[in-house]
């Protein structure tokens, strides 16, 4: 079964290759005449997605992404533990803020464990439990303060990261399985319900920071934040181990017993051989092209907006619910409206969103809003904040949905947390860094001298529409939904091949005297 599944997989992505475009306009043509589901009601949508999954996945998955939403109110106290109680400067405070999030881009690591190496038998539920506990105790370090040295804080930050980023991945897989309960709108559904709930996280996060940040120190927050560690190893106990599993089931029996180096060595070569695939090496390409070539400088606005502009903590902390909110309006008029859209479409929407949002920022930077009439917090309120998070929410949303849709079966935790890590990493770690070495070389911005910040903004503008020339990359919606009957194919052969030998093995012991 080891070479089967290979072949299949080899077989997936000749196939892919070898498809001619005149394939892909007949299929264009079916994708566009085929009927549109998933109309009605929002309350109507919640309670088909309700009764369609898993009700205790879908518990988790929700939590999830609230806490990737209520993040906020942690990375805002981290920031501040940094800038007022360490007094570091505004690149290096970026710097470090990277150095936190890196471990969000090795969620195929991640993804290669918990696929390989199951605990009391159990590749998802296990690790949830895990890695929830874990992310209370480092937090709850950082609440007693027992170091105060921002490489120990900036490790301990990290290895919370790094459990968050494994519940994520954990968790992404049990949607990409759940999702193939309905291929043609299983991921809209989904995706679309997990950003709705980091959009609640975010809004909810962003208003208890401005408390927090305005009256109380750092410390309390991260002991607060602490405790949703436990809620999720209470929620992730809830889960029924018989839904980790899909129909290949029988499959994963036969690779379980070989150990955990042979089972690390097929699924590597399977992923070679899936990299391989256009739809997502081209994905791959796009990922990590535009962040290389647009760098961000999220921490360095923080500063100015607070040295500068003098915004206070609660204002910045209130403008944080205003820009979830947009993003809780971006994924609701994505979910109800956009779904259909091609994923190309709306990508390039983004990117034109996004640029805009960057040439306000530059407009700020240059106190032109002032000459305009217009205060400061008005013209965030009604410029950048909307088009960054608006942005984010047509690219990331949509990216989200392709990458549960073109993973291939059999290792769809470790590919989709690949797909997911590097876009991670390209937006969070490449982009920043980059703008730290911009700055660093070129600029030389720092806490006392934000006179040239508006040089960075305006390198950003230039630059931003530049990964326009690079959509083309991504694959189009006739060519996806290829894939996904492609994929189905795949998992309808091997369970006609395990039933076949399960019979076989039946006949024989019939035969035994």
């Amino acid at each position: 079964m080891k070479v089967k599944g290979e072949n299949l997989l080899r077989n997936y992505q000749k196939d892919a290759s070898t498809r001619s475009v005149s394939d892909d306009q007949d299929e264009v043509k079916r994708v566009q005449m085929s009927p549109v589901r998933g109309e009605g009601s929002w309350r109507q949508q919640l309670s088909n997605i309700y009764g369609k999954y898993d009700r205790s996945v879908l518990i988790v998955m929700c939590f999830t992404y609230f806490l990737q939403g209520f993040r906020t109110f942690q990375m805002l106290s981290v920031k501040d533990f940094f800038r007022l109680y360490l007094k570091l400067e505004a690149d290096y405070t970026q710097f470090l803020v990277s150095m936190v999030i890196l471990p969000w881009s090795f969620k195929i690591i991640y993804g290669l464990i918990a696929d390989n190496f199951p605990i009391y038998g159990s590749r998802r539920k296990s690790y949830i439990i895990i890695n929830g506990f874990s992310q209370f105790l480092t937090l709850l370090i950082l609440a007693f303060q027992i170091t105060t040295d921002e490489v120990i804080v900036t490790a301990l930050l990290a290895l919370n990261s790094i459990n968050m980023a494994f519940i994520d991945v954990v968790v992404d897989a049990l949607v990409v399985q759940q999702s193939r309960k309905d291929f043609d709108e299983g991921s809209e559904d989904l995706q679309g319900l997990n950003w709705i709930f980091m959009g609640i996280g975010g809004i909810i996060g962003s208003v208890c920071s401005a408390f927090f940040t305005q009256y109380l120190e750092p410390k309390n927050a991260f002991l607060v934040a602490s405790f949703f560690g436990l809620i999720m190893v209470c929620f992730a106990l809830t889960i029924d181990v018989a839904s980790e599993s899909i129909s290949f089931t029988e499959q994963e029996h036969k690779h379980k017993h070989i150990g955990f180096i042979a089972n690390l060595k097929r699924n590597w070569k399977e992923i070679k051989i899936a990299v391989k695939m256009p739809e997502i090496y081209k994905t791959l390409m796009y990922l990590i092209c535009s962040g290389a070539i647009v760098p961000v400088f999220n921490d360095m606005t923080y500063f100015f907006q607070l040295n500068v502009i003098k915004f206070t903590k609660f204002t910045q902390s209130m403008i944080g619910v205003l820009a979830f909110f947009c993003l809780f309006v971006g994924a609701f008029a994505f979910t109800k409206y956009l779904r259909h859209f091609e994923i190309r479409s709306l990508i390039i929407l983004g990117i034109i969103i996004n640029t805009t949002g960057c040439a306000m920022g530059l407009l700020q930077a240059l106190r032109y809003n002032l000459v305009l009439g217009i205060d400061d917090v008005t013209f965030v309120v009604f410029t950048s904040t909307i088009t960054d998070t608006l942005g984010l929410a047509f690219i990331q949303l949509p990216m989200m949905v392709l990458f549960a849709k073109v993973c291939p079966p059999f290792i769809e935790a470790t590919v989709f947390s690949l797909l997911t890590g590097i876009y991670n990493f390209s937006n969070f770690t490449l982009s920043p860094m980059i703008g730290v070495l911009i700055n660093r070389l070129f600029i030389r911005v720092s806490n006392s001298n934000l006179d040239d910040f508006f040089k960075l903004l305006l390198l950003q503008t230039i630059l931003a529409p530049l990964p326009l020339f690079l959509v083309r990359l991504i694959p189009s919606r006739a060519q996806i939904h290829i894939l996904q009957l492609q994929n189905q194919e795949q998992i309808n052969e091997l369970e006609k091949s395990n039933s076949l030998e399960e019979g076989l093995i039946e006949q024989k012991n019939d035969i035994k005297p």
